[in-house]
């Protein structure tokens, strides 16, 4: 069956960055010095990317999200990125 319109947006993003979130947690404390850095860019970009698909995407936008305006979504995106970049940025120095 082939659906015409999917309504509401993907809940694996959100669950996967959460599971990110987890296991860097978890492993970022044992692993070298060098293997917690590059987990910790590899995790920041699957944040970046997840967070994009949350609130730019349009199409996947929860509840009346869609309403907002397109410039909105995208500044709040980058803001959100920006935060992610500064924060990993500052843990690899």
């Amino acid at each position: 069956m082939r659906l015409k319109k999917q309504a509401g947006y993907l809940m694996e993003i959100p669950l996967i960055m959460i599971l990110v979130g987890v296991v860097l947690a978890i492993l970022t404390p044992v692993l070298p010095s060098i293997l917690g850095k590059i987990a910790m860019v590899s995790g920041g970009l699957v944040w970046i990317i997840g967070s994009f698909y949350m609130l730019v995407v349009p199409g996947w936008l929860p509840g009346n999200a869609h309403r907002m305006n397109r410039n909105l979504r995208l500044a709040g995106w980058l803001t959100t990125s920006s935060i992610i970049a500064v924060v990993v940025g500052s843990l690899l120095v």
